[in-house]
């Protein structure tokens, strides 16, 4: 990638209980990231209803996902994992996505993956132009693929941001 070695980019993943399409989600941004943060854990509400069908259930992974992430040799040096505060679900999607913002330094880029999300194309090129575009943000086409496959539709969303002074 052709960029200012200075500057970082960083793959920020939320998920929770997604051993089937986490691989995929990784697999997409690997090697156009130099660092992948992923937030384990339920939000409060999902987790409330949840335990009303599965009293069982945890704030946490319990599905491998987190064994998964931590099993793919490729991103093993670039990887960290943020839990569940506490051993507890998160508040909201806000204070998660805040936590994975908090973990990486200011005047860095972010990009932005849900663990049922994939990008597609050439990452690594799309990159490199909002980088230099001069935008403070910018969007690459993903997928959505969830557990369906055949009803793939792609999406065009902002996904990439460079990380300023006190943005959360």
């Amino acid at each position: 990638m052709v960029r200012d070695e200075k500057v970082q980019i960083h793959a920020l993943i939320c998920y929770y209980n997604d051993y089937s399409t986490l691989s995929v989600a990784v697999n997409s941004i690997e090697n156009s990231v130099d660092t992948i943060v992923a937030a384990d854990g339920a939000y409060e509400l999902y987790f409330e209803n949840l335990k009303k069908a599965n009293p069982a259930a945890k704030p946490w992974s319990t599905d491998g996902s987190t064994e998964i992430l931590k099993a793919i040799p490729s991103i093993k040096d670039k990887l960290k994992i943020i839990e569940c505060p506490d051993g507890k679900p998160w508040v909201n999607q806000c204070v998660k996505r805040t936590a994975l913002l908090d973990a990486i330094p200011q005047g860095d880029w972010v990009v932005v993956l849900d663990s049922d999300e994939m990008f597609y194309g050439d990452v690594e090129m799309g990159l490199n132009d909002i980088m230099r575009s001069g935008c403070l943000a910018g969007n690459m086409p993903l997928y959505n693929p969830g557990l369906d496959i055949g009803a793939m539709v792609p999406y065009w969303h902002p996904r990439v941001f460079l990380k300023l002074d006190g943005m959360h």
